[in-house]
């Protein structure tokens, strides 16, 4: 695929090989929902009965999993090709990738979308951004109906399948995004950025609004430095890893960065002065 590097017309070719390019069919996924319910909204589980065919590539999967809907502008209601949100009781092992209990079904129903998602994690994970996610293609059915091309991936967390940290005690990961709908949520003093706290789930602490109080401080301190033009930005930032993030949306045009949307960031430890934020995973 080539992709032209605005403005000077530069072209940058990025060779990606899945190992379903060897295989006569891309990995089959059913499932089967307790009563032949739907996926209704984005908030209410339904137990369900999840099969992986995996086309003589990958290896076959069977397990118990709670699925429901995800996504804002990707949402498309019940019966439409919706996105999901897949739960396991414990960590699994889908498609051989790293044990994790939440996994995600993307529908790709945007015009073009079948394959950006996955040559621009497929560029992450060449460049070594934090968190990369695997991307798997597959057909889903669903109480066996067809309901398209998907991609099976990672859930974005504080988890050992996406952001795997040594200790992550005093970790955080914010989302900057104008939707503004995480039950923990700030604006940035400096710019006015909207702030979801993604991880960890602060209803979890006896003290959710001093935590909460505590991430905003140590964010508002990074994007005052930032917002001064001071150089002390670089101790409080992963400027290596900001640059590998950047050069990912670049070269595949995402332009969701200028709302924003779906702008992920972490920092291990709080606490640490040491500590510094990195973007991603993208």
């Amino acid at each position: 695929y080539a992709y032209e590097w605005l403005p000077y017309g530069r072209e940058v070719p990025v060779k990606v090989k899945w190992l379903t390019d060897y295989a006569e069919q891309v990995p089959r996924i059913d499932i089967d929902i307790d009563g032949g319910a739907m996926v209704e909204d984005k908030e209410t589980y339904l137990n369900a009965l999840i099969t992986i065919d995996g086309a003589e590539v990958f290896p076959d999967f069977q397990d118990s999993v709670k699925i429901k809907g995800r996504g804002n502008s990707s949402w498309a209601g019940t019966w439409g090709k919706s996105p999901y949100r897949l739960k396991f009781a414990s960590s699994v092992k889908p498609f051989g990738l790293t044990k994790g209990k939440s996994w995600v079904l993307l529908a790709n129903r945007q015009t073009g979308s079948m394959l950006s998602n996955a040559v621009a994690m497929k560029i992450a994970s060449m460049v070594e951004t934090a968190g990369a996610n695997r991307i798997i293609p597959v057909v889903l059915y669903i109480n066996g109906m067809y309901r398209g091309s998907y991609n099976f991936t990672q859930h974005v967390g504080l988890a050992n399948n996406s952001i795997d940290l040594e200790d992550e005690t005093n970790a955080v990961l914010l989302e900057l995004d104008s939707y503004f709908d995480e039950d923990y949520k700030f604006r940035s003093d400096a710019y006015d950025l909207p702030v979801n706290i993604k991880d960890p789930d602060l209803a979890d602490y006896p003290s959710p609004d001093a935590k909460l109080t505590g991430i905003q401080d140590d964010f508002n301190n990074f994007t005052d430095v930032l917002y001064s033009g001071s150089d002390e930005y670089a101790d409080l930032i992963d400027v290596d890893m900001f640059a590998r993030f950047m050069l990912v949306n670049e070269l595949v045009m995402n332009l969701e960065l200028g709302h924003p949307k779906s702008t992920f960031l972490h920092k291990e430890d709080l606490r640490a002065l040491h500590s510094r934020y990195i973007f991603g995973p993208v």
